[in-house]
């Protein structure tokens, strides 16, 4: 539309003018079903790490790949020229959302969403890393660190209600999750109460 900046789609996806000195690229998310993108960070070394969720299946350009529930979350990481790396699926039986990613100057990736039934965070290449989170309600949140040597932390909060983490950011080697609940779920040894 002739402003700097302006986006500019078509069927083979969406793309942005580049503003600075580099050139642009853009990049399809396609498959079957759903896909939809609702985090971007980069990292110390110029990649684009993506999360978000699908149906059906995904395919960022490297390879379709099936969701093992109704729906499941995803992190890609893309190349500063946007060549695509790696996916991580982050799904189970029931359906799991990316809300948001993070990235540290090491390269660790924080993420954050919400699940219903089991979410199986295993690290990308290596699924039996890490035992399936179980939801004790209708949705749970979930907070992952995939540190930079491959391994995974992963954490459920959630009560009988719908639960989610629509934030993330590092403080130094902390990872802070922020989001919703509903009803009272449990977070460590405290009992939250909604009004």
């Amino acid at each position: 539309d002739g402003r700097p900046g302006a986006q500019s789609c078509d069927e083979s996806g969406c793309s942005c003018p580049p503003l600075g000195p580099t050139s642009g690229w853009r990049r399809h998310v396609g498959g079957h079903g759903a896909q939809e993108i609702h985090a971007v960070a980069v990292t110390a070394t110029g990649a684009i790490v993506l999360g978000g969720g699908f149906s059906g299946s995904l395919d960022l350009g490297a390879g379709s790949q099936l969701a093992a529930g109704g729906s499941d979350g995803f992190v890609a990481w893309l190349a500063p020229d946007g060549t695509p790396i790696a996916t991580w699926i982050l799904g189970g039986e029931g359906h799991a959302v990316v809300t948001d990613v993070a990235v540290d100057p090491s390269g660790d990736v924080a993420v954050v969403g919400w699940f219903d039934g089991t979410l199986d965070p295993g690290a990308p290449g290596n699924a039996a890393a890490t035992e399936p989170l179980v939801s004790n309600g209708q949705h749970d949140a979930f907070v992952l660190r995939l540190r930079s040597d491959g391994s995974v932390l992963s954490r459920a909060f959630g009560g009988e209600l719908f639960d989610s983490f629509t934030t993330v950011a590092f403080a130094g080697d902390d990872v802070i999750a922020g989001g919703a609940y509903q009803g009272r779920p449990q977070v460590g040894d405290q009992q939250l109460i909604s009004t």
